[in-house]
């Protein structure tokens, strides 16, 4: 059928059309004003990827939260169907932040400043071509005035990467990234007149895309990206933060693990926080009514990077609970691995960079023996290291239990081969101050024991393979104390009617150099003690007992010999 309509009716709907025509079209420009604004902004050279200290941007789109500028070279040098693109990913971008990360970033993390220094409630977003692997940032110097700082573009304004925009799918992420950087500036830096440390500021805005749920679709994820950097490099200093993509991998999982065990509250305590830095996690701990300090928090998630679940007990304090951060996604491997056998010392020497830390794994040689692993702890930082140790059985068990260098620098797991399938050490460093590159140094060595008996029997006679010295050994009283003292010739040897050459055990000359060397002795039935020397001397040491300790002496060190011995060293 054909409809044929009247003059009157073409009229009236030619004018019908041209008033929805204009109404479409005034509607346009008011949210695609295309080149209505330019303006030159300043922007981070370092970021830029000319060096350019200014960049002239055309208005995109206003928002209900925000203006959108574009690179306006960028733009004109663009097909028409790329423009088309840009102007899809803008308008997406727009809508995003107003329904969903303006609500919801300002509901956790508190309000931007607003109105702010240009007295416009809406911020800026700048989208300009920047250097690879930068996907925005903020400019301090804009929330101050040109009389304050020349360079100021006196608004809240974010810098976005535009051919991330265009191409990537992290906008929102970005996005929301940098603006949890406004709002701490307003709620730090404004309002309680203190200056957020980076690396806490930077862990905020890590976490801001998972608490707007950017993160669910892991495997493509902005988060799987931190993960795998991270995993790359677990040992990378927390708080000595240079804007590198590891150091922003580990404040992401300090972060994520920091809410995963205390809840989004912790996120809100610390931002209402007047403190910065690890003091505001300790004012919000306090706020949750927790009696754990950072430094606690800190060493828990060392652990909690290796084992990330299956603890016997307090399973919830090192774990994740945000599924995509299970162990199958999340968990560190040793930073070196130490196999043990008898008769044979295993360890190194390490340093340790201040708030950073490391695992190291030690296992049997040989299993099924009765036996006792013996760690030795060497270091002049003793006081800053955390030294919480994981030992695992060979049922699948694990128990997380801290070692007290306070109390000795051997730490001793018994049934190691038979029950115990492995132990591993996580050392942490955690100096206070603000000298967060410190670095420290600290030395390890495992060896056996059986656990009925010691290693050796006071008396036995040892020497390392190649070598013709033989030394007579003893225990001290704590274990793993021990003692080694040379026999100087063969005549001494012979002083001794039990002692016998084929009785002489030749041992690893790396187990023999965990033995320290004694030269004090004492003959039997008389309370002098003497130190020999290499040459046959001895010295009586006429002092008393609180001067002997205090020279550093130990009253393990003393061998009793007999008469013929004592008679053959020369005084001197």
């Amino acid at each position: 059928m054909i409809t044929v309509l009247s003059t009157a009716k073409l009229k009236m709907n030619g004018i019908r059309r041209y008033f929805f025509y204009g109404i479409a079209l005034f509607g346009f420009f008011l949210v695609f004003p295309a080149y209505a604004r330019a303006e030159s902004f300043f922007v981070n050279k370092s970021f830029d990827t000319q060096n350019r200290e200014a960049v002239e941007g055309a208005l995109e789109l206003a928002g209900e939260n925000a203006y959108f500028f574009v690179e306006k070279g960028y733009r004109d040098a663009l097909p028409a169907v790329e423009r088309s693109r840009l102007d899809q990913k803008i308008t997406e971008l727009s809508r995003e932040f107003d329904s969903r990360i303006y609500v919801r970033m300002r509901e956790v993390f508190g309000e931007e400043r607003n109105p702010g220094i240009d007295n416009d409630s809406k911020i800026t977003i700048f989208l300009h071509l920047t250097k690879g692997g930068v996907g925005g940032y903020v400019r301090d110097s804009d929330e101050y005035s040109r009389k304050e700082d020349a360079a100021s573009n006196e608004r809240e304004m974010v810098y976005l990467n535009i051919e991330e925009i265009i191409n990537g799918d992290f906008g929102p992420s970005f996005l929301a990234h940098e603006f949890q950087h406004l709002i701490t500036f307003n709620q730090k830096t404004v309002l309680r007149g203190v200056r957020e440390d980076q690396w806490l500021n930077e862990a905020r805005s890590e976490y801001a895309p998972t608490l707007l749920g950017y993160n669910e679709k892991y495997d493509q994820s902005y988060l799987k990206k931190r993960v795998d950097e991270f995993l790359a490099h677990p040992s990378d200093a927390l708080l000595d933060f240079r804007g590198r993509s590891i150091d922003h991998a580990s404040v992401s999982l300090f972060m994520h693990y920091l809410i995963d065990r205390y809840g989004i509250t912790i996120l809100k305590e610390m931002m209402r926080a007047p403190a910065t830095g690890m003091e505001s996690i300790n004012v919000a701990l306090q706020a949750l009514s927790r009696n754990e300090t950072f430094r606690d928090v800190f060493g828990d998630w060392m652990v909690t990077v290796y084992v990330n679940g299956g603890v016997n007990s307090e399973s919830e304090r090192f774990r994740y609970r945000d599924p995509n951060l299970s162990f199958g996604n999340l968990h560190v491997l040793p930073s070196g691995t130490f196999r043990v056998y008898d008769n044979y010392l295993s360890g190194a020497n390490f340093a340790i960079d201040n708030w950073s830390g490391q695992w190291y794994r030690f296992v049997p040689g040989s299993l099924g023996e009765e036996t006792a692993l013996h760690i030795r702890f060497r270091s002049a930082e003793s006081k800053d290291l955390s030294v919480p140790y994981i030992v695992s059985d060979f049922f699948g068990g694990i128990e997380v239990k801290n070692f007290n260098m306070g109390s000795g620098s051997i730490l001793t797991v018994p049934k190691f081969g038979n029950g115990v399938s492995s132990v591993v050490l996580a050392p942490s460093l955690t100096i206070p101050g603000t000298n967060f590159a410190a670095v420290g140094n600290f030395s390890l060595e495992g060896f056996l024991s059986d656990t009925s008996s010691t290693r050796f029997a006071d008396g036995a006679l040892v020497r390392a393979e190649g070598d013709s010295k033989v030394y007579i050994v003893k225990n001290g009283t704590s274990v793993g104390s021990l003692f080694k003292r040379w026999i100087q010739t063969p005549e001494l040897f012979g002083f001794y009617h039990h002692f016998s050459w084929n009785d002489v055990i030749e041992v690893k000359q790396q187990f023999l150099s965990g033995f320290k060397e004694s030269f004090l002795i004492r003959k039997a039935g008389d309370y002098r003690v003497y130190e020999v020397d290499k040459l046959g001397r001895k010295k009586w040491l006429n002092m008393t007992p609180a001067a002997f300790e205090k020279t550093g002496h130990s009253w393990d060190q003393i061998y009793e010999v007999n008469d013929a011995e004592f008679a053959w060293y020369r005084g001197f």
